[in-house]
């Protein structure tokens, strides 16, 4: 299991969940609001909020796993370590214009954001249909629509699935990314306003921001190490000293 890939990515979305509660903000409060409680208890509200989040959660390890399993495929095509290398590359880079994003420094990545919008507009009217929400199975379901919404910071995460190696770690992956979301989407849903406000806050961006630029950087340093780039000039493998027998 590449547990490296596996905590980064948790970290990016434990981290970059601010950004989700600006740009998804809105549209949990208009979800939340069409949640029905199931009884008199408080709780019920919350369960259906829960479920909701766990068909978001789903489809991000399901995404996962399919671009794990691609990612997998590409690396059996060549003998070589160069694919999964340059998977990690990529990986590395969309996280670091993930970082400067919401930092607010780089904010031509709304490009790579909007890819997924024409998809999106295919896809929400079959979320509106599932409101009011009365049910788990309904609030599962519409959840996991709401999985499809275009999200720069979910296409970073899903960028280190595909260089994760395997189906499985692909999907794990994104599922420690979705759990990183969870506590900043599950407050939004009880406290809309007040977490887009705190979202809002400069400092709180641009630090969550530069934090994902680091961890950015570190895997990109680490593809970089696995590819021999950073090796000494003259340090070749025909030229490395030989193990004592």
């Amino acid at each position: 299991m590449n547990f490296a890939i596996i905590g980064s990515s948790f970290l990016m979305g434990l981290l970059g969940s601010t950004h989700c509660a600006v740009m998804c903000g809105g549209v949990v409060g208009i979800l939340s609001g069409g949640l029905v409680p199931l009884g008199k208890k408080p709780t019920s509200r919350t369960s259906l909020q829960v479920a909701m989040s766990l068909g978001r959660v789903t489809t991000y390890a399901a995404f996962g796993g399919l671009l794990g399993a691609l990612g997998a495929a590409l690396e059996a095509l060549d003998t070589l370590r160069i694919v999964q290398v340059s998977l990690r590359l990529a990986a590395g880079l969309m996280m670091v214009g993930v970082g400067l994003y919401l930092s607010g420094i780089w904010r031509k990545f709304q490009v790579v954001e909007r890819m997924g919008a024409p998809l999106w507009r295919r896809i929400e009217p079959f979320a509106k249909r599932l409101l009011p929400v009365r049910s788990f199975p309904a609030a599962f379901a519409l959840g996991g629509l709401w999985g499809f919404m275009p999200c720069g910071l979910v296409y970073g995460a899903l960028g280190l699935a595909v260089a994760s190696g395997t189906a499985a770690d692909g999907a794990t992956s994104m599922l420690a990314f979705g759990a990183g979301t969870l506590p900043m989407m599950l407050f939004v849903g009880a406290f809309a306003r007040f977490v887009a406000k705190l979202g809002s806050e400069a400092w709180i961006r641009r630090a969550a921001g530069m934090a994902i630029v680091i961890f950015g950087v570190m895997n990109v340093a680490t593809a970089t190490a696995q590819s021999g780039l950073a090796r000494p000039p003259g340090a070749h493998a025909c030229c490395a000293p030989k193990k004592a027998s």
